[in-house]
This record gives structure tokens, C-alpha cells and sequence, in this order.
């Protein structure tokens, strides 16, 4: 078998492999001798490496370089080099033995057991399986060619009745929702007793657990309270053995392809997670509340997420840095700096989406402007704006790239002059681009056939473009991969289904599967602006409609929405209906909560008084929710109020002319709170769409609002509870 980089077909060993005694490795070709003594080679045929001399024979040893091969051919009687070691197995088990002999061909072997010859083992390997006691004692290869007969030295095999487990142990990560196997091989006298345990508990057969007491294990379905280590016990007349089979990670990330760096080894505990992000050799997660994790390669401090990376809306990994973009609109970066790809210009304000690739990183404004820092055409701490009215933004290993409204790719990237493209994605010397019909096409380098698009690449829902290899994920949900797989990364695993998101990097994929129950939570203070992105993975062009509790937001129509000044009744669920011609899916909901700051002065001295007997302030935090009041007293025991201001969200200026001969004041300040009943309207039933409308009144943000239902008005039972809200609020709900 072989595996790795197969760019020349060095990986695809031919079906004449058989009988096999050796094997060699160069860097485009691989090598085999067989039992007979013939030498093959598959692979790259440069400098004729695949045209191995029809007349080469008797070889005893041979070695691969980089682009040759040497083989050393024997000519002399058969001969052992080497004694052949002992075999310890244990019963029903394997046991292999085996005889290096030397000699020329055709050599003739013949393995006998205490002397007597084991019909059909006739080659310089043996296997035993399964094994027995009857099989033990002493095993001998005898060798003949036209030169000479020789005989091995004795092989002991000794056969254990004891227990034993097969099965080295491995890391499992595996999609919460899903059925878990986990498998072990044991050996020894039977009957066989066998009882799983999870951090050393016993497991006991229940509706989710089956086969607690055999060789497999099966979780279904497999969720995150799984997390950990599962052994096996085994037993017999003779003895008992405990082994660890599978250290299991319950992670709704999927990861898969080269695993140099840990890219792979995703953190435990790794819940609620909206976006996934693989770079050159690290991995970023963007969890629900907002914050970022990050594993890999850390040599340029890329997995070192800083404090500043909190309310986080969308990430992305680049070869060595990472970027995100806050929900303010602002956008951080970190890792690598040599080309200034970590230097976000001022001017990065109002950002929707961003993207980083080996030495930049690009950003798309709200307005429309795509900008990009680091490297551009070569040089380096370089920032410009490269594009306007654009709609999507990608980069790869040279370039940041742009696709304009009007379907053109800006800068090109070598698609005909008149094609019109809905979405790209730039890998590391290629692109995926999806045509305005739909199809799949693919520019670029193509020496791991990255560019060579499958036929089987249709109904495309999401796409990503890796280092040298591509990734699609079809509307039926199955996921395509095509390119290099010297790491494995077009290897599908077999739990791909259920994804939601994919990512491709230098030569690993994270894919993010369905999470029941997903939550997205989202803060904010009073007349501040904050961001929503729909995080959509649709691959062709769609329309978007961001909803606030369940009724449409009036011209929010985009993937990203900006909800600015923001007042209390901004705090609710938002939500976004994304479709396109393959249909219509709801997005996860996001809770966004409005905070306020508390009433205060202003102290750094900016509002300076005008005049020696006046007194100017300016107090901030005050929240709109009533008339803002500032008391005066002499005494810090009489309060009179002197200045009131009509109910306002953020600051309020205050000028007091005393007189001259006046005594020292002091002054306070509150927001007067004066509460109202909460009133319920009549129910409005809609027949046509079974839904019922309540509709409240007297709302004033002093809590979260609470909806219970009851059918006999003595037990009451919650069924919404809404962010704290400034009435009058809707509730629908079905009839």
C-alpha cells in the first residue's frame, strides 16, 4: 500500500504487485520486488524510471534516489544473511515469519513446522491466522537454487492464551447528532469477555449505547457529553487486559489533510460554533458569543488570539496571520507582520466581510470599496483599494482579488474577458469561479489537476479553493474534492454529512457540520452601530431578508446588516431568510442585547466653562427610557432640582450661571424612571396562516420579557423570553 503526494501516480500501485518481498520509495516513483526476483516501478516515467531492462533478474537489493534507482543484482549460491527473529502471538491472533535468503534466481523456498512442510507456504513470508497452541514450536525455511540448498535457523513462535488488544490506540473526532463506532481487535483463548468503559465507568447497554459487552462499541447518536476516553476491558480463563482504544473529541468541526503543525487536533470542548477558518497550518473556530479560538503553527504568533477579539462576526486565516472583523465594523489582525498584512488602515471602517491570504489581507466596506494591505504585485506594506461596487472579496498566495457587481473578477485572473461570475473563491495558484448558468470554473495552476473541474461538480451549494486542491459541498450535501492529496485533503471523510460551512487550506480542510439549538448572542451599547453577517455559504447569487422577532426589517436586503444608533427596541432575535434557486433556508438566530453605560459627569476637561461663575458639564450613559434631571445643593443634604432634559440616548449638556458671591455647589444627576402597566391587546388570530399576534404595550426595558401560555390559567408555562424591549412589541405564534 502507499499514500501521500501522488501528483505523479507514485500512490497507485498496480494490481501485478503481488508477491512481494521488497519495496523502495524516490520522489516521483515507487519500487517493488517480487518474490521471483523481478524489479517494477510506477510513477513518474522522467528519465525513464518506469522502463525497468525486461532483462534484469536476480536482484537481491535495490535502492531509490530522487530521479534513479540502483539494483544489485546476485549471482551465487542460495544463502541466509540474517537469523530470523522469534514470534510471540497470542491465540486466534496473527503470527508472521520471515526469512531473508539470498542467491540466485530461481530460488525455492519451503516453510516446515517441526519438520514437517506447511502445504502452500512457500514464500520467504509467512502468515499464521489465525493462530493456535498447536501452532507453536519451531519453524524453518528451507532455500534451494541451481547452487546450492540451505535452511533457515529455528524460528520460535510461542502461542499466549492470554488476552490481548490488537487495536493501537487513536484520536477520534467525531460530529455531535451522528452514530460513534468504535471498534477493537482482541485476541486469546475463548471465550472472550469484553466490557466497555468511559473514564474508567463501566458501560451499560441503554437506548444510546449498544454492544457495551462485545468487540464495537456503538454511540447513537454521539453527543458532547462523550467527550473522552473509552476503554476496553478483556477477560478469559487465563488472565485480563484493559487497553485504551479511542480518545473521542464530540466537536461540530470536521478536520482532515495535512496535520504537520496540529491543524487538525481540535481543542476539546469546542461547542457553539458559527465559522470555521483553515490557513496555511493553522485552524481558527468563531464560537456563537462572539470570541475566537485558534490551533496550529503558532510561529508567527497566528493562534495567539488577542483580548481585542471579542464581538467577532466573521474570521479568516491566512498562511501565517489571522484576521476578524468586529461587529462594529472594525477590523483586528495578527501573526506574521513582515509584509504589513497585520497593518489594518484607518480608512477599514464599516466592513462587511474580509479574507486573508499568504501575504495580505483584503476587506470589503459597506459602501462597496474592497481594500487590501500587506503585499500587492509584489511589494510589500503596500494599502490600496482595488475595487469598487463589489459584492464578494477573496486572496491567495499573491494577490487580493474582488468581484464586481457587474460579474467581473477585478484584478483578472485569466476567465475569458466576457465572463460574468455571482462567486469565486481564490486558492493558492488557482481560482473557482461559478458562472452566471451555474456551472463550476477553475483557473490557474493545475499540476495537482486543482484546476481540472470533475464532471460530477454540479448542483454546488458552497465552494473553496485550498493550496493546490479544491472543495465543493453539492446541494444534496455530499462534498467533492479534487486536486493534490499528499496529505490527504481531497480524502472525504465518512461523517461529512450535515455540513453547513467548509474551509480549504494549504493542505487541510475544516468543515462545520448542523448544531441543534445554536444560539448567536450579540451585545452592544446604546447609540452605537453593530454589525450581523448572514455567514451564508451559498455558492451562486442570492437574496437576502434579515427579520427582527420574526417580522421583515424594511430594506435589509443584504448579507451583512448595520443597525446604527441603536435604541432598546433594537434588542431582539435577528434572523435571515437566504435563498437562491436551490431554495430557502433560515439562518440561526442571533440575540443582539443593548446595554447602556451608568449615568456619569464627563471629567477629562473637554467641555471647559466660558466664564468665571459658570459651571458646564456634560453627562453621559442616559438611556432615552425618561427625562434626564440634574439636581443642585449647596449642603450635600438639599437637592433642587434646576435642569431637566426631555428623554435622550447619550450625551446631555448643562450650563449653570451662579452668582458671584455664590457658595460652592454641587450637583447630581438621574434619569427619572416612572413606570407604566403592561398592557396585553386582544389576540389577533390570522386563519390563513394559523398564526395568533399579541401584541404589549408598556414595555420599558427594565427586564426581559417573559410570554407564558396556560390552558386552565393555574399552571403557566414560558414559551419566549425577549431581550429587554421599549413597548409596544409583537409576539406571533402558532395557532
Amino acid at each position: 500500500v502507499a499514500w501521500g503526494n501522488d501528483s505523479y501516480g507514485q500512490c497507485r500501485v498496480p494490481a501485478s504487485a503481488s508477491n512481494i518481498i521488497g519495496i523502495a520509495a524516490g520522489y516521483g516513483f515507487s519500487m517493488a520486488q517480487r518474490a521471483d526476483g523481478k524489479v517494477f516501478s510506477w510513477g513518474t516515467g522522467n528519465f525513464g524510471l518506469t522502463n525497468v531492462p525486461s532483462a534484469l533478474k536476480n536482484t537481491s537489493s535495490f535502492s531509490a534516489g530522487e530521479n534513479h534507482m540502483l539494483v544489485l543484482v546476485e549471482q551465487g549460491p542460495a544463502r541466509f544473511e540474517k537469523s530470523p527473529k522469534p514470534v510471540n502471538a497470542h491465540i486466534n491472533g496473527p503470527a508472521l515469519l520471515h526469512a531473508e535468503v539470498r542467491g540466485s534466481q530461481p530460488l525455492i523456498g519451503q516453510w516446515l513446522h517441526e519438520g514437517t512442510p506447511i502445504p502452500h507456504a512457500t514464500n520467504r513470508q509467512f502468515m499464521l491466522v489465525p493462530s493456535q497452541l498447536t501452532n507453536a514450536g519451531n519453524y524453518i525455511f528451507a532455500a534451494s537454487n541451481s547452487a546450492a540448498s540451505v535452511a533457515s535457523a529455528p524460528v520460535a513462535v510461542s502461542i499466549s492464551a492470554l488476552p490481548i488488544i490488537a487495536t493501537e490506540p487513536r484520536r477520534l473526532a467525531h460530529p455531535p447528532g451522528s452514530p460513534l463506532r468504535i471498534a477493537a481487535t482482541t485476541h486469546g483463548a475463548p471465550p472472550l469477555n469484553h466490557q466497555w468503559q468511559f473514564n474508567g465507568a463501566n458501560i451499560l447497554e441503554s437506548s444510546r449505547f449498544s454492544g457495551t459487552q462485545s468487540e464495537e462499541l456503538i454511540l447513537s447518536p454521539a453527543t458532547y457529553a462523550d467527550s473522552g476516553d473509552f476503554t476496553l476491558v478483556v477477560s478469559n480463563a487465563n488472565g485480563i487486559v484493559t487497553g485504551l482504544v479511542a480518545q473521542v473529541l464530540v466537536t461540530p468541526i470536521i478536520a482532515w489533510g495535512d496535520n504537520a503543525a496540529d491543524q487538525l487536533n481540535i481543542p476539546p470542548g469546542l461547542s457553539n460554533i458559527v465559522a470555521v477558518s483553515a490557513g496555511g497550518e493553522h485552524s481558527l473556530a468563531l464560537r456563537a458569543d462572539g470570541s475566537v479560538v485558534a490551533w496550529g503553527n503558532n510561529s508567527a504568533g497566528q493562534t495567539n488570539v488577542p483580548g481585542t477579539a471579542q464581538n467577532v462576526v466573521a474570521i479568516a486565516a491566512g498562511a501565517n496571520h489571522s484576521v476578524a472583523l468586529l461587529g462594529d465594523g472594525r477590523v483586528i489582525a495578527w501573526g506574521d507582520n513582515t509584509n504589513g498584512q497585520c497593518n489594518v488602515p484607518a480608512s477599514a471602517t464599516n466592513v462587511i466581510a474580509i479574507a486573508a491570504g499568504e501575504s495580505q489581507s483584503v476587506a470589503l466596506r459597506s459602501d462597496g470599496l474592497a481594500m487590501l494591505w500587506g503585499r500587492y504585485n509584489g511589494i510589500t506594506n503596500f494599502a490600496i483599494g482595488i475595487a469598487t461596487n463589489v459584492i464578494a472579496i477573496s486572496a491567495n498566495d499573491v494577490n487580493g482579488y474582488a468581484l464586481r457587481a457587474d460579474g467581473v473578477i477585478q484584478p483578472s485572473a485569466g476567465f475569458a474577458t466576457n465572463s460574468i461570475f455571482i462567486a469565486f473563491a481564490a486558492g493558492g495558484g488557482h481560482m473557482l469561479a461559478i458562472s452566471n448558468n451555474g456551472s463550476i470554473l477553475a483557473k490557474g495552476k493545475n499540476y495537482y489537476g486543482q484546476s481540472s473541474v470533475p464532471t460530477s461538480a454540479t448542483n454546488i451549494l458552497a465552494f473553496a479553493a485550498g493550496g493546490d486542491h479544491s472543495l465543493v459541498q453539492r446541494s444534496d450535501g455530499s462534498l467533492i474534492a479534487w486536486g493534490a492529496d499528499y496529505a490527504g485533503q481531497t480524502n472525504i471523510p465518512t461523517v461529512s454529512s450535515n455540513v453547513v460551512a467548509i474551509s480549504a487550506g494549504a493542505a487541510h480542510n475544516l468543515a462545520l457540520v448542523a448544531q441543534e439549538g445554536l444560539q448567536l448572542s450579540r451585545s452592544a451599547m446604546l447609540g452605537q452601530t453593530t454589525l450581523l453577517v448572514a455567514n451564508s455559504q451559498s455558492a451562486s447569487a442570492a437574496t437576502y431578508q434579515w427579520q427582527l422577532n420574526g417580522q421583515n426589517l424594511l430594506g435589509a436586503t443584504n448579507f451583512a446588516l448595520f443597525v446604527s444608533n441603536l435604541h432598546w427596541t433594537n434588542s431582539g432575535n435577528y434572523q435571515v431568510l437566504i435563498s437562491n434557486a436551490l431554495g430557502v433556508t433560515v439562518s440561526s438566530p442571533t440575540t443582539l442585547t443593548v446595554t447602556r453605560t451608568p449615568l456619569v459627569f464627563e471629567t477629562n476637561g473637554t467641555y471647559a466653562p466660558r466664564y468665571t461663575n459658570e459651571f458646564r458639564a456634560r453627562l453621559l450613559g442616559s438611556s432615552g427610557t425618561g427625562p434626564v434631571i440634574i439636581y443642585a445643593s449647596s449642603n450635600l443634604l438639599d437637592w433642587t432640582p434646576v435642569f431637566t432634559n426631555p428623554p435622550v440616548i447619550g450625551a446631555v449638556d448643562f450650563i449653570s450661571i451662579a452668582p458671584s458671591n455664590s457658595t460652592r455647589n454641587y450637583f447630581r444627576a438621574a434619569e427619572v424612571f416612572v413606570p407604566t402597566p403592561i398592557q396585553l391587546g386582544t389576540p389577533a388570530i390570522n386563519h390563513s396562516n394559523q398564526t395568533v399576534r399579541l401584541e404589549l404595550a408598556g414595555l420599558t426595558a427594565a427586564g426581559s420579557v417573559v410570554v407564558y401560555t396556560s390552558t386552565n390559567l393555574t399552571h403557566w408555562n414560558p414559551i419566549h423570553t425577549n431581550p429587554p424591549t421599549i413597548g409596544p412589541w409583537e409576539y406571533f405564534d402558532k395557532v
